[in-house]
């Protein structure tokens, strides 16, 4: 499938950015450049907005992270990391991102959404282009 691009597109871009951070750092031993994933993505068209979709924790180590996002102009959506009662803990940002990609599409046009799943150790990230329905 071919996909054409041209520069009065409008592009909206959703990156689940603790999955994407956390790949790279266990499967490439190296840093995520959020601000070339942006670049990559736009090639040339109009952003519309970029949000990254991240965890917060008690300790707030992430804060620095959260400030990197935010230089290289992506916006930074918080969630809580959930911490259960037997201890086991769970940050998803799935369906909020889903959500947001779906709500907006009627104003963004072509909308990458990047997210490895680490759960399953991808040997590489993967991108997937998902396009606007037709209503």
């Amino acid at each position: 499938m071919s996909i054409i691009k041209h520069k009065e597109q409008r592009v909206g871009i959703y990156i689940d950015a603790q999955n994407l951070y956390h790949s790279g750092k266990n499967l490439y031993h190296s840093k995520v450049n959020f601000g070339a994933i942006v670049k990559d993505a736009l090639d040339g068209r109009k952003l519309v907005r970029a949000v990254a979709y991240v965890i917060s924790t008690e300790s707030g180590d992430e804060t620095g992270f959260f400030d990197a996002l935010t230089k290289v102009g992506i916006e930074t959506k918080v969630k809580d990391l959930q911490i259960f009662s037997s201890g086991a803990k769970k940050a998803d940002w799935d369906v909020g991102l889903a959500i947001d990609a779906v709500k907006l599409a009627h104003r963004d046009g072509l909308r990458p959404v990047l997210r490895p799943d680490a759960r399953r150790r991808q040997t590489r990230p993967k991108a997937r282009l998902c396009h606007p329905p037709h209503w």
